[in-house]
């Protein structure tokens, strides 16, 4: 009896290849669930953000992130409109460019996979957060960075917002506070995929 001949380097390559696809699937699987996971977390956060809140409580909110020392609050400072609506197209951003992009094998027979992921970048928050009366310039980057008037701002009805206007010369003291928004709720949404990922 013929015993038939086994080209062993030929059965490892194909067992290799079948065992790549197959962590591949599960290392897809699992960045899915883990990038899903992370942007829970970080839309949960901005949400629940102080700055995120009061914006959202419009005309009438109090100053829950305590950035114009508890006068007024941020949507009539800022100078929205009474009917604008600031906090969804931030949202929207943070949603939708927050994904998996791929996985890929880093070389043949090697069971290591790259995994890229879409993260919200500055500019296309900057450019869903314009300032009311100045588009070229965000509210998001001025929470962070400072804005000035605060000195000028009158608590009142009226103004485009319906709960304020700024006044000719100074009126008050105080400075605007800057506080960490945006990039400390990408960092923490960074930080989360890294750990996700690692586990």
């Amino acid at each position: 009896m013929k015993r038939a001949g086994i080209n062993r380097r030929q059965l490892k390559r194909t067992i290799s290849k079948g065992l790549s696809y197959k962590f591949k699937k599960h290392i897809t699987r699992k960045a899915r669930t883990d990038v899903e996971r992370a942007k829970t977390l970080m839309l949960a956060e901005f949400l629940n953000h102080s700055v995120t809140k009061e914006i959202k409580g419009g005309k009438n909110a109090s100053n829950l992130s305590g950035t114009l020392g508890g006068y007024g609050n941020l949507f009539s400072f800022i100078g929205f409109d009474s009917t604008d609506r600031p906090i969804p197209p931030v949202q929207r951003i943070l949603e939708s460019h927050t994904k998996l992009i791929s996985v890929t094998q880093v070389a043949k027979g090697d069971l290591a996979f790259e995994v890229v992921i879409d993260m919200p970048s500055r500019d296309n928050l900057a450019k869903a957060a314009p300032m009311p009366w100045a588009a070229a310039r965000s509210w998001i980057i001025g929470i962070e960075q400072g804005l000035s008037g605060l000195g000028n701002f009158l608590v009142k009805p009226g103004g485009r917002s319906g709960g304020g206007i700024q006044v000719d010369g100074v009126i008050r003291g105080g400075r605007f506070k800057n506080t960490k928004y945006i990039s400390e709720i990408i960092n923490h949404l960074q930080s989360n995929l890294i750990r996700f990922l690692k586990t």
